[in-house]
C-alpha cells in the first residue's frame, strides 16, 4: 500500500521546485523568507489604514509577500536555471501571474485600467526579455524596461494610491528583471556549447 503521507511530501517537494529550483541552498531559502516578512512589516501598517475588509487586508499582504519573495528567489541560481531550461514552463508561470492582478483589480476596482496597463506591459516585456539569447542583452533590456515601467507609474496613479504603486513595483521587477533575465546563465552555456560542437572538426 502507498504511504499517503510518503505522497503528500513528494507533491510539496514538486510543488517547491517551482518556487526555488531543484537545488535552493538555505542562504537562498533564508534571505527569500526573510526578505518577504521584513517587506510586509512596513505594508501592514498602511494597509491596515485603508478602507478594506478583513478578506481583501489579507489577501493584500499575500500578494506583497508573493512579489518580495519572489524578486528574491527568482534571481537566485536554482530557480533561474530551473526555469532557464524549461521554456514552456517559463509561460505557465508568467501566464500564472495574471491572478494577482485580478485579485487587485477585485481589492482596487477604481484603478482597473492602471493594473490592466501594467500587467500587458510587464507580461509582454517578460516575453521579450525571456526571448532574447544573451545574459548580457538580456540584463540591460530588462533594466531598460523596468525603468520605463516604474517612470510611467506617477503618470497613471494617484497621489493617494501608494500600496498599490508599491505592489505593482513589485510586480515589474519580479517578472521583468528578477524572473525574465537568466541569472544563472543557462542559455548562454548551452549557447556556446551549440556553438563549439558546430564548429568541431568531426562535423566538418
Amino acid at each position: 500500500m502507498h504511504n499517503p503521507g510518503l505522497r503528500k511530501s513528494g507533491s510539496m517537494r514538486e510543488f517547491l521546485k517551482f518556487l526555488h529550483g531543484e537545488h535552493p541552498t538555505t542562504t537562498d531559502l533564508i534571505l527569500t523568507y526573510l526578505g518577504a516578512c521584513l517587506s510586509l512589516v512596513p505594508f501592514e501598517f498602511l494597509i491596515s489604514t485603508l478602507d478594506l475588509s478583513i478578506t481583501k487586508q489579507m489577501i493584500l499582504s499575500f500578494i506583497v509577500l508573493d512579489f518580495s519573495g519572489g524578486i528574491i528567489a527568482n534571481i537566485t541560481e536554482s530557480t533561474s536555471s530551473f526555469y532557464a531550461s524549461r521554456p514552456r514552463l517559463r509561460i505557465v508561470f508568467l501566464l500564472a501571474h495574471l491572478v494577482q492582478p485580478a485579485l487587485l483589480v477585485w481589492i482596487f476596482p477604481e484603478n482597473a485600467l492602471v493594473v490592466f496597463y501594467i500587467t500587458v506591459y510587464t507580461l509582454l516585456s517578460s516575453i521579450v526579455v525571456s526571448w532574447v539569447g544573451d545574459f548580457a542583452r538580456q540584463r540591460t533590456l530588462a533594466l531598460f524596461l523596468v525603468l520605463v515601467g516604474l517612470s510611467s507609474m506617477p503618470l497613471v496613479l494617484d497621489k493617494g494610491s501608494s500600496v498599490l504603486g508599491v505592489c505593482l513595483s513589485m510586480y515589474i521587477i519580479k517578472l521583468i528583471l528578477s524572473f525574465s533575465v537568466d541569472w544563472s546563465g543557462t542559455k548562454t552555456r548551452y549557447k556556446r556549447l551549440h556553438v563549439k560542437l558546430c564548429q568541431s572538426p568531426e562535423r566538418k
